[in-house]
Order: C-alpha cells, then structure tokens, then sequence
C-alpha cells in the first residue's frame, strides 16, 4: 500500500492471487480466501495513511475464485461488502474459454454494486470490448492475443 501511495497511484490494486487456468477447486477456493485476508489489510492500512502528493487516491478490491460459479459469488460479495468507491474484476483471460469468462463477468456484475466502478482487469479484445463489456464496465484494459496490453 505503502509503494503504490509513493508513486503516486490513483487506482491503488488491494493485493490479490491471480490462479492460473486451469486451477483445482480447492486451490482457487484457498487462493480467494487468502486474497480476501490481505483485503482486509489493504483496507486497514490504506484507510491509517494519507495521499501524500495533494491528489485523492482510492482502493479497489479484486473478486477472484477462478472460472468457479460459487466462488465468484463468494468473492464478489465480501468485495461488495468493503464499500469501497470501485471495484476490480481480475483473474480472467487467463487461458479460460471466453463463454467461461463471460459467464463469471456476468456473475460479478450481478453483485457488485451497480453505481460504482468496475475495472475488468486485462481482460478482452475490442471485439469483446463490443460483444460483451460496453454496458457493464467503466474501466476495460484491452489486450492483444499475446496479452501486450
């Protein structure tokens, strides 16, 4: 928290474990725990320091749980649960099919709350970007298909 207040970050990223695809239940299940646990730090300490450059600086927690229906939700609620002024979607576009990405977008945004943002994080095309992601999202950041973003 500390670095990212130093350099001056205007989205500061809590701390997160992106899972790679494919991912065994039971790891994508601890992995989401543990992000959930250093949340919880992220938020105390980020809420004990000051932006030091004169500019607001926000958190933005990360649902994780891999291509997994319930941890999706799980995560998604206890992020929604830190009423934080945005929030992140990441560990997708990892290898999964993208109908799976889809469907836990979908999840996500059906429980995150609808008037704060929502960064989709390394996630998409612009086709995608058309297909799927224009209504949902504030904050997109597109990749190419060797993931140069």
């Amino acid at each position: 928290m500390d670095t990212q207040r130093i350099i001056g970050a205007d989205i500061i990223m809590a701390f997160d474990e992106c899972t790679p695809y494919p991912c065994e239940y039971g790891y994508a299940r601890r992995s989401m725990e543990m992000t959930h646990r250093w949340l919880k730090r992220c938020c105390e300490r980020f809420d004990t320091t000051d932006p030091i450059y004169g500019f607001d600086q926000t958190l933005f927690p990360i649902v994780q749980g891999s291509v997994y229906k319930d941890l999706r939700k799980q995560s998604a609620e206890v992020i929604a649960s830190f009423e934080r002024e945005g929030n992140a979607i990441g560990g997708l576009s990892v290898g999964e099919p993208a109908e799976d990405m889809y469907e836990m977008t979908e999840i996500v945004c059906d429980i995150l709350p609808k008037e704060k943002p929502r960064y989709l994080m390394g996630v998409g095309t612009p086709i995608n970007l058309l297909e799927k992601y224009c209504t949902r999202y504030r904050y997109v950041r597109l990749c190419n298909a060797n993931k140069k973003c």
